[in-house]
């Protein structure tokens, strides 16, 4: 193995990097280190004469995987405040169609009129009831992916 120094070349660190790792036996903390993927991923830092500071890059990682994570639980907040104000509207919507469907049908000379609010206000309770529907498939997705995200998150605080 050829000794580095401060002028050693880029070719010459990473030649000694390779060489480390082969000298590493199998079944070793090390060698799970030194695979393939890091040895890549260690050359390609060098040559494109960035520092490979593993540690920096799992925290870089780990902290935007956090802020996403924390962003899609904001969000998934924020939809489900959303979700319960349109439940709450549409509670609202429901309950004002019944006051005037009782009213109306007290009134058997406006029956023509009852009928056409009665089917107005059912397409805007199954709009809303379709819409309430689109925002808990996006929640379930946003579930879905910070649960990915948590696993993602896991792994690296985990990785050896």
């Amino acid at each position: 193995m050829k000794a580095i120094t401060k002028n050693s070349s880029k070719a010459d660190e990473i030649e000694c990097m390779e060489s480390i790792a082969k000298s590493i036996p199998d079944g070793t903390y090390l060698k799970d280190l030194f695979t393939r993927d890091f040895i890549s991923w260690v050359s390609e830092q060098i040559k494109n004469d960035f520092p490979p500071d593993i540690m920096g890059t799992l925290q870089n990682q780990y902290n935007v995987n956090s802020q996403t994570t924390l962003d899609y639980n904001n969000e998934l907040n924020a939809m489900r405040h959303s979700t319960n104000e349109l439940i709450v509207k549409t509670t609202e919507s429901y309950n004002e169609l019944h006051a005037k469907i009782d009213n109306l049908t007290a009134k058997n000379e406006r029956l023509s009129e009852f009928d056409r609010l009665y089917h107005q206000t059912w397409d805007k309770l199954c709009d809303a009831i379709n819409e309430s529907n689109n925002r808990m498939d996006k929640i379930n997705e946003l579930s879905k992916v910070i649960n990915d995200m948590k696993i993602i998150i896991f792994d690296l605080e985990h990785t050896k």
